[in-house]
C-alpha cells in the first residue's frame, strides 16, 4: 500500500502549493488501492476541503465556506469510521 503523502504541512494540515505538487498529489491518491486508501482519501479530501473553504473566507467569495467547512467534517467523520471498519477488518 502506498501512503498518501502531503507536500508540505502547515499547522498539521495539508498544503499543497502550487499546479504540479497539486497534480502530484492527486495522481499519488489516484493509485492507491485496497481497503487501507479509503481512510487516507477521505482524510485527505478533508483536508482540501478544509483549505479550500479558508482560501474562500480570505476572498470576497466567501458564501459557501459554511457549506464546506460541513462537507469536510462529514468527509473527517467518514475517514475515521472507515479507518475503525479497516482495523478490524485487519488492515
Amino acid at each position: 500500500m502506498t501512503q498518501l503523502e502531503v507536500v508540505s504541512m502547515t499547522n498539521g494540515d495539508m498544503s499543497v502549493e502550487g499546479t504540479e505538487d497539486l497534480n502530484a498529489l492527486l495522481d499519488q491518491a489516484l493509485r492507491m488501492q485496497g481497503g487501507a486508501a479509503e481512510p487516507q482519501l477521505l482524510q485527505a479530501a478533508s483536508r482540501i476541503l478544509e483549505h479550500c473553504a479558508y482560501e474562500l473566507a480570505r476572498s470576497e467569495m466567501g458564501g459557501q465556506v459554511s457549506r464546506i467547512i460541513l462537507i469536510s467534517d462529514e468527509l473527517d467523520r467518514m475517514a475515521k469510521a472507515q479507518g475503525r471498519l479497516t482495523a478490524g477488518r485487519g488492515g
